[in-house]
């Protein structure tokens, strides 16, 4: 009975013990091992205790211990070992959780994702490092919070998403803006949340979410859109397939295309919006960079698609195609996808149309003035501001004599006459000072041949846009004709233009809030520098000091106003020619929902080459101006035809003309009626024959007379070489007509005059050899009276006997002797007429000795002087021929002898008289004749002198016969001169270019003295 209660009592305290620790056991290998533990032969026996475990937890013991068997020792021996076993596995399995654990810990305290669990009343039951870190505060300390207390201004966003999740017991995926705590700005993070479901039975427990930052990626692509936005692109991206692909377009890249956000965009579509001559280069281009045995895999063309108004809109994509590897083709590769952009060009293509129009019309211009500036009948040259020359046309080097490196080795100082240097280097000081704008002068020039050249030099200034001198524009002038006979001057003129060019194009961003910006490499190099800090200082540091203010003011003006920002100024560093580069900046301003600015995003064009293109037009147009105001002449342009359409305000004022009468062809009625034929048909002829026009004609003055001009005009020439036109100049020559006429009957009297002269000049010579002459005579004809006497008494009286042979003989001779004579006096006459006879001088090859010898004997005719010795006379056999007037030259020799004997007459103290006169050659190949005499000479300055007309060394002299001498000898191509001989006297020589030995004589001719 003992025995009997004793195991009942002890059943009733083991069964429920048995059936609690059976129930925990389930539990946790449920909870840990699940079904990999339960092995099929502790299923049954398990659930069963678990069963009894359960009943034992809801106190139902009671009933348990009155109806419940006593379990056999054996049994509950087995299960207490099984539950030990159970225990033992338990324990592994718990060992290997917390493991587990710890490694699962390690990994979410090492991800940089912020991982977190919730409850169901949304409180944190779970953080990991990154979670803590976000909030700012240790991990533990954050469990237990909701975000009501942690993030209270999102927090109601944040628990409807929850909510969400929850109810509809899915995961989803948002993008959240949460408040960092570390610096206080919102960040971007992209969550992920999912039901947290309990094991085995799939009861929802809480949320379980991962935050993932997404700032900076978020940033990128809003900077990447602002960029694309203001830059004016769009993107596309093409998906190559077999069957064509699929092609998508974003709204800017519709628009651009002309077709609605609705509209379809495809292969098909795509092609029919381009112009159908611009469809086969992209075509050609798109299938250059799909084809895999390319090695450019880039695509960039442009093309024309119609805009909204009907005009042409320019597009340029630029892209490029990707590839993946494929062993079954031979390239190894084929194309997958092609994706790029496109931007609106059409003002890029505009502004290079415009370019290229500026270019054209610059060239053009630059070619009328490259014509007109060497073309010009006048003298033109660019000279700096040290007087060095820069340019010169061939005008002025044939004016002066040297090649144009010649001239351009030199400085105006270095050829100004030394008078003249002062008044000119004053003038350009004026000029320089600002106290005058330009100048006229008559100056002298020296040429390289040494003589001078007088010059009319008008100068003005070309200044640069900034008014800073660049050079002097000078117009030159010969008026040595005008200082001898007034002649007109000469000017021409010439047009210039510049137009602008296109740019480049760099971006930049600016965070407001942060006060930092962001500059690309290409902004930098535009600025011309290496790269721009965050700051923002380099940036207003690389702006030109003098353009700040503007650009700062432009920036203000877009903060506040919400204004496009749009600011040109110069950048700081010059660019690499030295010259300075010109920016345009254009920006938007990203707001907050409040309108507070929060960033703005720009992009920075190169606007140099355009700014540089209107400097120089304007330079080129003040170069133009200040030559056109520089020139007094009548300046116009023509058409192809010859018509005129451009107004010449120098033309209408010269002839009275008004504009309307001056258009087209009425231009030749202003020209005098007898020269109007010559003048158009010559004007004719040059347009056919494509040649420049040059002609003298009289034209129509204001005053109502006719004026003489001289009308010069060049062709206007394009690129191509192409006829564009006609600029011409008419010059009032009216007064160097009347000089040339009063030039021309000035000579005609001068050498009348001179005829004169020397006809009288040989009446004097030879009323001063009469007695000698008459002496000489008497020689002849006595010897010839002689021989007539004894010829008559040897012939005897007619009626006597016949002479013998002897006799006949002998009266023979003495006829012949008398007629011998008889010759010589009639030769002396003859030679006296020829030298005083007035006849037009005639040139001859002569022998020059005899012809000196000749004339020295006629001096002395039967006059030899008291005390004279026999004249020298000294010749060279080599001498030979001359051109020569053998009266002119024999009056020279005459003259010169004459003077000696004269000057060696009646000297006291000498008694040696002596005459040489020499013929022979001189060191330069020419004929040389000279006479000296043993007289008393003459002093330096008188001998300089002796040449000029009506200045005599004699008393009672006239003064005109060595001047006539020295006319002789020069219209002869020689030259007289006159020095003191080392003995004493004078020795006067004279030179004649002689005929080289074998040359061929020219048949007379008739010659001017």
């Amino acid at each position: 009975m003992a025995s009997t209660t004793e195991a009942a009592s002890r059943a009733a305290w083991q069964r429920p013990l048995t059936y609690l620790l059976a129930g925990s056991a389930l539990a946790l290998l449920l909870a840990i091992l699940g079904a990999r533990l339960m092995a099929s032969r502790l299923i049954r026996p398990l659930a069963t205790l678990a069963a009894r475990a359960r009943d034992v937890a809801r106190g139902e013991t009671a009933d348990l211990e009155r109806t419940a068997e006593p379990l056999p020792i054996a049994e509950f021996e087995s299960l207490r070992r099984s539950v030990e076993w159970a225990a033992s596995m338990l324990r592994r399995q718990a060992d290997l959780a917390e493991e587990e654990g710890a490694l699962l810990r390690s990994v979410l305290d090492a991800t940089s994702d912020a991982v977190f669990v919730k409850d169901l009343d949304g409180r944190y039951v779970l953080v990991n490092g990154a979670a803590a870190t976000v909030l700012d505060r240790p991990g533990d300390s954050v469990l237990g919070l909701t975000d009501t207390e942690l993030w209270p201004m999102v927090a109601e966003r944040l628990t409807a998403e929850d909510r969400a999740v929850l109810n509809g017991k899915v995961t989803s995926t948002t993008e959240e803006f949460l408040p960092v705590a570390a610096s206080g700005t919102p960040r971007i993070f992209q969550t992920t949340r999912a039901p947290w479901r309990e094991l085995g039975s799939g009861r929802v427990l809480g949320i379980v979410g991962i935050r993932h930052d997404v700032t900076e990626v978020m940033r990128t692509k809003q900077r990447l859109r602002l960029a694309l936005e203001a830059a004016d692109l769009g993107t596309w991206s093409w998906e190559v397939g077999p069957d064509g692909g699929s092609l998508e377009w974003d709204n800017r890249c519709r628009a651009l295309h002309g077709l609605s956000a609705e509209a379809a965009a495809n292969r098909e579509v795509w092609p029919a919006l381009l112009w159908s001559e611009d469809q086969p280069l992209v075509r050609s281009t798109i299938s250059r960079a799909l084809d895999p045995a390319e090695t450019r895999d880039e695509i960039c063309c442009t093309y024309r698609v119609d805009a909204p108004d009907g005009r042409a809109r320019w597009l340029r994509i630029v892209g490029r195609a990707f590839f993946e590897p494929d062993p079954r083709v031979p390239t190894g590769r084929l194309p997958v996808r092609m994706m790029g952009t496109v931007q609106d060009v059409t003002v890029a293509q505009e502004v290079e149309a415009e370019r290229m129009r500026a270019a054209a019309a610059l060239a053009e211009s630059e070619a009328r003035f490259r014509d007109t500036f060497d073309q010009a009948a006048v003298g033109i040259a660019h000279v700096g501001l040290d007087g060095s020359w820069l340019r010169v046309n061939g005008r002025l080097c044939a004016m002066l004599g040297y090649s144009e490196a010649e001239l351009l080795a030199l400085s105006f100082q270095d050829i100004t006459h030394p008078d003249d240097l002062d008044a000119d280097l004053d003038n350009v000081r004026q000029v320089l000072g600002g106290e005058i704008a330009s100048y006229n002068m008559e100056k002298r020039y020296s040429r390289k041949d040494g003589a001078v050249l007088w010059i009319e030099l008008t100068v003005s200034l070309c200044r640069d846009a900034d008014g800073s001198p660049l050079h002097f524009i000078s117009v030159v002038q010969d008026i040595a004709g005008r200082k001898a006979a007034e002649t007109a001057r000469w000017q021409s003129e010439a047009r210039l233009r510049l137009a602008t060019t296109g740019t480049g194009i760099g971006t930049w961003e600016l965070d407001l809030l942060a006060g930092r910006g962001q500059w690309s490499p290409e902004a930098a190099a535009l600025l011309g520098i290496d790269h721009l800090d965050d700051t923002g200082e380099s940036w207003a540091e690389s702006i030109h000091p003098a353009d700040r203010a503007g650009v700062a003011e432009a920036w203000r003006r877009a903060v506040e106003n919400e204004a496009p920002y749009d600011a040109t100024f110069r950048a700081a560093m010059p660019a690499p020619g030295g010259s300075e580069r010109w920016l345009i900046s254009r920006a938007r301003i990203e707001r907050d929902p409040t309108g507070r600015p929060l960033r703005g995003l720009g992009v920075l064009i190169d606007l140099t080459a355009s700014k540089q293109a209107e400097a120089q037009l304007r330079l080129s147009e003040a170069r133009f101006r200040a030559l056109v105001e520089a020139s007094a002449e009548v300046v116009w342009t023509c058409n192809v035809e010859g018509c005129t359409r451009e107004p010449s305000p120098s033309w209408c004022a010269f002839t009275g003309q008004t504009h309307e009468e001056w258009l087209g062809w009425g231009w030749q009625d202003a020209i005098h009626p007898e020269d109007r034929d010559r003048v158009v048909d010559r004007w004719r002829a040059c347009m056919t024959q494509g040649t420049d026009y040059a002609y003298e004609y009289r034209l129509r003055h204001r005053d109502g007379g006719y004026r003489w001009t001289e009308a010069r005009a060049c062709r206007l020439l394009d690129a191509d070489g192409q006829l564009r036109g006609w600029v011409g100049m008419n010059a009032d020559i009216t007064a160097r007509r009347l000089a040339e006429a009063d030039r021309l009957a000035s000579e005609a009297r001068r050498h009348e005059a001179e005829r004169t002269l020397q006809h009288m000049a040989r009446r004097v010579t030879i009323a001063a050899m009469a007695s000698g002459i008459a002496h000489e005579l008497n020689q002849p004809l006595g010897a010839a009276s002689n021989y007539l006497g004894t010829a008559v008494r040897l012939f005897g009286d007619a009626e006597g006997p016949p002479l013998d042979p002897a006799g006949r003989a002998r009266m023979t001779r003495m006829l012949d002797r008398a007629g011998s004579q008889i010759l010589r006096a009639g030769s002396v006459l003859q030679r006296l007429r020829d030298f005083l006879s007035s006849r037009e001088p005639q040139r001859a090859v002569e022998p020059v000795a005899e012809v000196v010898r000749e004339a020295v004997e006629m001096v002395l005719l039967g006059t030899p002087e008291a005390g004279l010795q026999t004249p020298v006379i000294v010749t060279d056999p080599a001498t030979g021929l001359a051109m020569l007037d053998r009266v002119q030259i024999q009056q020279v020799v005459i003259n010169l002898v004459r003077n000696a004997i004269e000057a060696m007459r009646d000297q006291p103290g000498r008694h040696e008289q002596r005459l040489t006169v020499s013929v022979g050659m001189n060191a330069s190949g020419q004929a040389e004749v000279s006479v000296t005499d043993t007289g008393p000479g003459m002093p330096p300055e008188s001998a300089a002198r002796l040449f000029e007309a009506f200045h005599s060394s004699k008393p009672g002299g006239m003064g005109v016969g060595l001047s006539i001498c020295r006319a002789i000898v020069e219209a002869h191509g020689g030259r007289i001169t006159a020095r003191t001989a080392p003995d004493g006297g004078m020795i006067f020589a004279f030179t004649l270019p002689r005929l080289a030995d074998g040359e061929v004589a020219a048949e007379p001719v008739e010659m001017s003295a």
